[in-house]
């Protein structure tokens, strides 16, 4: 059997209604040529049966015998692939345009580029309109072969990394010893003084995040969760927990409950922007209509089960 030019990995854990939505944006494209591997984090919903629907031979299906947590999870799905190349998928959510994956096998096929990062949009909290972009630049970003290990580290931060739909990177026999984490890093490709500063970097990008991603594991776990990642942020680094404005989130997150909470998510717009660039900063109204009505066309069918 031919292996596929791109495998889209998706991993997931319970959230079943909005991987069909997911599954369904891949399977419209014009582009043929990939397997979709599902990572399922040993869910006890209905994810299995949602897979099972579309009778897709190019779905390929794995559950994880016991949940092994987020980043693993996506590991796996990673070193099951076949593909060329390989492109990470949230679960909730879409590739907007029917010819975006023919968009992108060109670029790899023209450029030989070895990474895509494919530019994210985000709904707004109060409606269903597409209104952020979550790549904050109007053009497109370039790194060259072989430049400063610093340098390719800082645009890996700058494209988002993290927010792990739209990366795809190309696939040469990756195996588990092939993820870095920062002692790596340290060890193996940052002198010191590079890693030091990269570090201090990286610690006030989690402090800022943690100031607004504090309620949001509240909101979506409990305190038992906020309190381990508090210990874990710690543990790396414990200037970050001792902030003041770390701390006032993190024992405000404590105290309310989820009800407020969620109050707030639902209005949190009115004084923060989610991300540095709406649509209407790089798109024109016809421009945006258009987004919308692929957008809709995708969340407005359902599935029978």
């Amino acid at each position: 059997m031919n292996k596929p030019f791109f495998s889209i990995i998706i991993p997931t854990y319970n959230r079943a209604e909005v991987l069909y939505f997911a599954l369904k944006s891949y399977l419209q494209q014009d582009f043929v040529d990939f397997e979709i591997v599902i990572s399922d984090n040993c869910s006890t919903d209905n994810t299995r049966e949602v897979v099972d629907k579309f009778n897709d031979k190019r779905i390929k299906y794995f559950k994880n015998a016991s949940n092994v947590g987020f980043i693993n999870n996506v590991i796996q799905g990673v070193l099951k692939a076949k593909g060329d190349y390989i492109i990470t998928h949230g679960d909730d959510d879409v590739i907007l345009y029917k010819d975006s994956l023919k968009k992108v096998y060109s670029l790899i096929v023209k450029k030989g580029v070895g990474f895509v990062r494919i530019n994210c949009l985000s709904q707004s909290r109060t409606s269903s309109k597409i209104t952020h972009v979550w790549i904050d630049k109007k053009k497109d970003w370039h790194i060259k072969p072989n430049s400063d290990s610093l340098d390719i580290i800082s645009f890996f931060d700058k494209v988002n990394l993290p927010f792990i739909s739209g990366l795809v990177f190309k696939n040469e026999n990756i195996t588990s010893n092939d993820f870095a984490y920062l002692d790596y890093l340290s060890e193996h490709i940052l002198t010191k003084g590079e890693f030091k500063k990269y570090r201090s970097e990286y610690s006030e990008t989690i402090r800022k995040a943690s100031i607004f991603l504090l309620p949001t594991i509240k909101y979506f776990t409990n305190n038992k969760n906020l309190i381990k990642y508090k210990t874990a942020l710690s543990q790396f680094d414990k200037n970050i927990t001792a902030n003041f404005s770390f701390m006032f989130f993190y024992y405000l997150s404590l105290a309310l409950p989820k009800s407020i909470i969620s109050i707030i998510r639902n209005n949190i717009h009115y004084f923060r922007r989610d991300t540095a660039l709406i649509l209407s900063d790089i798109a024109g109204k016809g421009e945006i209509n258009a987004i919308e009505n692929s957008y809709q066309k995708i969340m407005n069918s359902k599935i029978n089960l």
